[in-house]
């Protein structure tokens, strides 16, 4: 079962009452709250559920405002997760906190294919420990930075790694803080997109 709940104004106080429900229907799969007005202590509410479901694969959370707390939660269910293949939290007032988190928890999760982090404020500090994810993951095939704080010195780490994991399908870069001319330096690495 997938459950969508985009656009609906949904607030924290509705997050808590939701993954109360939510928990005691193992069927659940998948969860999409996009567009809601979802912050931090809804993120928490969310995390923790997620963290005790085991059969949920997709969370689409694009377009809150968990900001670095509510990726430190997310960082948590991502950590171990034994079935989370997919995450959007792009659009939710991210910066290098809760990157440095969501990296971190990378490291660690054997299982998440594609992470969606466009439309936050992540930068260079960020790209490194990311780079770090993409030497060391086996699993993840997708990181989407689009619109992110990036310059060519970030996207250089994020690009060098590259040579040490094939399993990368896309790397979305595009709309972060290079030039033209700088985009030129990665036209040959067909994996990143800008």
């Amino acid at each position: 079962m997938l459950c969508r709940l985009c656009d609906n104004q949904i607030r924290d106080e509705g997050v808590a009452i939701f993954t109360n429900e939510f928990l005691k229907y193992k069927a659940l799969k998948g969860l999409t709250l996009g567009n809601n007005r979802i912050t931090g202590e809804g993120g928490r509410y969310l995390a923790n559920a997620i963290q005790r479901s085991k059969a949920i694969y997709y969370v689409g959370m694009w377009g809150n405002k968990i900001g670095d707390e509510g990726a430190k939660h997310f960082a948590e269910a991502i950590r171990n997760h034994p079935n989370l293949s997919a995450v959007s939290l792009a659009a939710n007032g991210i910066t290098f906190s809760g990157g440095k988190s969501l990296a971190a928890a990378l490291k660690e999760n054997t299982v998440l294919k594609s992470l969606w982090l466009h439309d936050n404020e992540l930068t260079d500090d960020n790209a490194a420990d990311f780079a770090e994810v993409i030497r060391s993951s086996t699993t993840i095939h997708q990181l989407w930075f689009i619109n992110n704080k990036m310059t060519v010195n970030g996207v250089r780490l994020l690009a060098s790694s590259l040579q040490y994991n094939p399993s990368i399908t896309m790397l979305c870069m595009k709309d972060n803080l290079l030039s033209a001319e700088e985009v030129k330096e990665f036209e040959n690495e067909t994996r990143m997109v800008f």
